[in-house]
């Protein structure tokens, strides 16, 4: 029987440590098959769809993929634009 990638990384273990609440929580590959760099965007419409951030909430964006490679985004919702 093949392992999927949920079954052999805990993600869930890591939360504590990093003071974040599983229901706080969006994981989007249980529903959908490899999508590269838009799973992303595929979270953030997920997120979109389930409910509206309030203002001042921070939203964590990250995705990993082939290689090695990674991104990640942390923006706050509903505050003007900044450069950093």
């Amino acid at each position: 029987m093949e392992t999927t990638t949920e079954e052999k990384v805990d993600w869930r273990a890591s939360l504590p440590f990093l003071g974040i609440h599983l229901a706080c929580v969006l994981a989007i590959w249980t529903g959908v098959s490899s999508v590269a760099a838009a799973s992303v965007l595929l979270a953030l419409d997920e997120l979109l769809r389930t409910r509206i951030p309030g203002n001042g909430e921070r939203i964590l964006l990250g995705a990993f993929g082939a290689g090695l490679t990674w991104c990640a985004a942390v923006f706050e919702w509903g505050a003007s634009p900044t450069c950093v």
